[in-house]
This record gives structure tokens, sequence and C-alpha cells, in this order.
């Protein structure tokens, strides 16, 4: 039981991981965007 529980801990943090490095791609590839219209 604790080692499924572990398994899904690491599978939560390997996709918030990927979720917020996805977000923050995007605002700086907006952030970019924006500069290089300048």
């Amino acid at each position: 039981m604790q080692a499924i529980s572990n398994a899904e801990s690491n599978v939560l943090i390997i996709v918030s991981i990927f979720g917020l490095f996805g977000w923050y791609s995007n605002k700086s590839a907006k952030i970019l965007k924006q500069q290089i219209k300048r």
C-alpha cells in the first residue's frame, strides 16, 4: 500500500513540474513575442 502511494506521489510531482514548466515557457514565449514586436 505504501509503495503504491509513493508511486502516485512521484507521478503527481512529475506532472506538477511538467505543468509548471509548460505554463512558464508559455508565459515567457508570450513576453518574448511582445518584446520582438517592440
